[in-house]
């Protein structure tokens, strides 16, 4: 959802100055703790706010490129700490030239299913007064980023 001052009538089409905005997304995401006190972050996609048509839209998990995961974010910079490739990894990318040359015997095929995940891995809560940020990567390069905070 976007803020209460996007939807303000000077950021629609009619202004003038309307055209200072492209697009204002964020990453819908759902927190869950399991059992044993860690936590997984889920992505669902992303949510855009376009001002000009003063219209909220969503987009699905296949458009993203990549997430990332601050598990311990500071509130100041975003320290990638998990990254995530929701839809594989891209053709050609040199990720796959590089794993590609690990010997079979020593790749660990479970660990490359977990990164090409919507669902993070399970870990620890942030510490008392930080948060957990996530970043997003579409496949149009766009990128936004949401905190979570849980009251840690």
């Amino acid at each position: 959802m976007a803020s209460r001052d996007l939807r303000l009538p000077e950021t629609r089409k009619s202004s003038g100055d309307s055209g200072s905005f492209v697009m204002l997304a964020e990453p819908d995401v759902v927190l869950r703790t399991i059992t044993d006190g860690r936590v997984t972050v889920e992505l669902l996609g992303c949510d855009t706010y376009d001002p000009a048509a003063n219209r909220v839209s969503g987009l699905g998990t296949e458009d993203v490129q990549c997430w990332m995961l601050d598990t311990n974010h500071d509130g100041l910079s975003f320290r990638a700490r998990r990254i995530y490739f929701p839809n594989g990894f891209p053709k050609g990318s040199d990720i796959k030239k590089l794993i590609a040359k690990i010997p079979k015997r020593e790749r660990d095929e479970h660990a490359l299913e977990n990164v090409c995940s919507t669902t993070s891995q399970p870990f620890a809560p942030p510490d008392p007064g930080r948060n957990i940020a996530v970043k997003v990567i579409t496949n149009t390069g766009a990128e936004m980023t949401t905190t979570i905070d849980a009251g840690w």
